[in-house]
């Protein structure tokens, strides 16, 4: 009866450790989320203000549906293949010509 009680609390506690540690590693995975935003400065290699500020005003186009994500990050996919080292002017020539296309002036 003594075993029986213990293997009952042995295994009640390595339940409850894993279901900690799952509960852990999904807010952990929430946090690891990347915006639009930060994915641009950061691949684009932002250095200038004047960067940063067209980075910031094409994630708010984003975000009001002006453009389409699937445009922006299709040309940043081609600007990063284009120039690894430099891709921001790729970016930011590509970008402006396509958006005209669609009517929307940077």
């Amino acid at each position: 009866m003594h075993r029986r009680n213990w293997l009952a609390q042995f295994f009640g506690a390595i339940a409850a450790v894993g279901c900690v540690v799952g509960v852990a590693e999904t807010h952990a995975q929430e946090q690891q989320q990347i915006t639009l935003h930060d994915r641009l400065r950061a691949g684009l290699k932002c250095r200038r203000p004047e960067e940063f500020e067209f980075v910031a005003h094409v994630a708010e186009l984003v975000e009001n549906n002006t453009l389409s994500p699937e445009l922006v990050l299709s040309t940043y996919r081609w600007a990063v293949k284009q120039r690894p080292n430099f891709p921001f002017f790729y970016f930011q020539y590509a970008l402006k010509q396509r958006a005209a296309a669609l009517g929307v002036d940077l």
